[in-house]
């Protein structure tokens, strides 16, 4: 089995052992049916020479260590479909760079991609349901830890289990976060030390519910916080996202950032409306438009009812 160097798994094969093929170091590809269920445990470790995987959406399971090791592999696709990922699945495999969990995904151990310095961008697609995190052995550690990530997607709330800790806790290179519309709530220390954030988009339009400590150890004032425009005012009003605005950065009415409420502003108004230009200033009522009805609130402010 060492001197394989292709691999097609045939539709029919609905089951592989474990350690299957294990040390094979000539295998630079594997094909994957749409019979296979479970790719076992080890059944992939240290094949040095493969360089990418695809795993299709009948596979529902990663077993311990399947790919640990395969320090070739640049390319991984996770299918829709899989719902578990093991202890140290991609353990080593340090030159993937992007990686995808899809949205039927049920559960991933904080360990699944540890020693993965690759990884630049990291997507957690869209769903309703949470996703447990379980604990692993290198304790304290979340599951991108070792990720060199410059951005990230979650597309959906956690769960923790077994002493997990959050997949992005203290995690000391993400710049670029953004938090999809399906997400509700953040759990605790879910952002904890991640002090070089730059940008933060929260999708939602109802504010996710946070732990007091969700960006605990985070300089929230000095991070750009993007949120859908008819929702700001419940940002700046919900507990945590409030602690991204300076309160003397927000005046209702002050469309032109004078420290002022005045006619001046009016003007403003109008000139945003006559170009079709769209701003959260001029936005004075908050319903995400630019019409003559912030023009009618601005006339409430100013006259102060």
């Amino acid at each position: 089995m060492g001197g394989l160097t292709k691999l097609t798994i045939g539709n029919q094969v609905t089951s592989i052992p474990a350690e299957a093929f294990l040390n094979n170091r000539n295998l630079t590809t594997a094909t994957i049916g749409n019979g296979l269920k479970a790719i076992p445990q080890n059944a992939f470790a240290n094949c040095v020479k493969l360089t990418g995987i695809s795993i299709p959406g009948n596979v529902e399971s990663i077993g311990r260590g399947a790919f640990q090791n395969d320090s070739a592999m640049t390319t991984l696709a996770l299918g829709e479909g899989l719902k578990a990922i093991d202890f140290d699945a991609f353990l080593r495999c340090s030159r993937v760079k992007s990686i995808t969990l899809p949205a039927s995904l049920d559960s991933i151990s904080s360990s699944a991609f540890t020693v993965m310095s690759g990884v630049t961008s990291f997507t957690i697609a869209d769903s309703e349901r949470p996703l447990k995190v379980y604990g692993a052995r290198y304790y304290g550690n979340g599951l991108c830890y070792d990720f060199a990530l410059n951005d990230a997607y979650v597309g959906r709330d956690f769960t923790l289990a077994q002493n997990a800790y959050s997949p992005f806790y203290s995690h000391q290179q993400l710049a670029d976060l953004t938090i999809g519309s399906m997400v509700t709530r953040l759990i605790e220390y879910q952002f904890y030390n991640c002090r070089k954030l730059t940008n933060v988009t929260a999708n939602a339009v109802e504010p996710p519910v946070c732990a007091a400590n969700s960006f605990a150890s985070v300089n929230t004032l000095v991070i750009p916080l993007t949120v859908p425009a008819a929702s700001k005012s419940k940002y700046m009003e919900a507990l945590v996202w409030k602690d991204f605005f300076f309160e003397s950065d927000f005046i209702p009415g002050d469309v032109n950032g004078d420290g002022q409420v005045n006619a001046g502003d009016v003007s403003s108004v109008y000139e945003a409306i006559l170009a079709g230009i769209y701003t959260e200033e001029a936005d004075v009522n908050n319903d995400g438009q630019v019409n003559a009805g912030d023009v009618s609130a601005l006339y409430s402010i100013i006259l102060g009812q």
